[in-house]
């Protein structure tokens, strides 16, 4: 099993960068420097106009952070994530899950991937890595979405990698959704050559520039990176982040990507009802963690 590493250099470092983000004034609640009177007007102005003219207006944009219009301006208790493998206390008032009791009937699955195979196939394919992590290949380009190669914080991993990073092919674009652990991870980052190019949203300055990844391209929603036929393009997601809970929620902007001229379809489980309700739901694919479709 791959396991992050952290000197103790890096822990002073973000230590001490807590520290004095929780010193100064406004920071240590969730929504300082932020107005949530005016941030609940944006919403209620943004319910009955288009998502692109809500992109155009930079409605999402917001009194001091980025709004998620979809579920309100306010997300909730910002401290929910650091309590994700609590076990499940009914007497408790915080927000905790319950998935710690169900570790001992999970199955650890090695995820092994012939690379050498998909190098060698000229068709389009997608490999499902882990979690969000998917390498798309078209026309000899690599894209890699949301890398996660090693164990993370507090969360238990049941899918470790079985082989070496250094047998996958080197992306040529790494694709970022958002700021949340499991989508932007900084030692699986680390991993790659720091001159590999980054699409992100808005607002992750900080995080590359920390990694010396200076070869970056910032998407607002519906902007658009062309380079050699191919197109990325940002669109708008139901979602939230944070990377900090003393600075709050919506620091950074989140997204979804749409490549080339491929549809915009449904989040995963309304696209499989959809799909059931227009009676073609055999043509919904899965893909197990290190399985490689290959389309052509």
């Amino acid at each position: 099993m791959i396991k992050r590493t952290i000197t103790r250099r890096q822990f002073l470092k973000n230590g001490l960068k807590w520290c004095g983000m929780a010193a100064m004034p406004g920071m240590a609640s969730a929504c300082g420097g932020r107005s949530a009177a005016k941030n609940r007007q944006i919403a209620t102005e943004a319910e009955n106009i288009s998502l692109r003219e809500i992109a155009h207006r930079k409605l999402h944009h917001g009194d001091g952070c980025f709004l998620n219009l979809f579920g309100g301006p306010v997300h909730g208790n910002p401290w929910r994530p650091s309590l994700s493998q609590s076990v499940k206390n009914s007497d408790s008032i915080l927000y905790n899950y319950s998935y710690k009791p169900y570790y001992k009937d999970e199955r650890v699955v090695p995820v092994s991937i012939d690379w050498d195979a998909v190098a060698n196939n000229p068709e389009l394919s997608i490999t499902f890595i882990k979690h969000a992590c998917i390498m798309i290949k078209d026309r000899n380009q690599y894209i890699l979405i949301d890398p996660v190669f090693f164990d993370l914080p507090v969360v238990k991993a049941f899918t470790p990698l079985d082989f070496d990073i250094k047998d996958m092919p080197a992306p040529d674009h790494v694709l970022i959704t958002h700021g949340h652990y499991d989508h932007l991870d900084v030692p699986s980052l680390a991993a790659l050559i720091p001159q590999t190019h980054v699409i992100s949203p808005l607002g992750y300055n900080s995080v590359f520039n920390d990694l010396k990844m200076n070869h970056r391209t910032q998407l607002d929603w519906y902007d658009t990176f062309e380079q050699d036929g191919t197109a990325i393009k940002l669109l708008p997601c139901m979602h939230w982040t944070m990377r900090n809970p003393l600075m709050g929620a919506n620091n950074s902007l989140c997204g979804s990507f749409r490549l080339t001229s491929e549809p915009v379809h449904f989040p995963p489980i309304q696209l499989k009802a959809e799909m059931t309700k227009a009676g073609i739901a055999d043509r919904l694919l899965h893909l197990n963690h290190g399985e490689t479709l290959y389309y052509g």
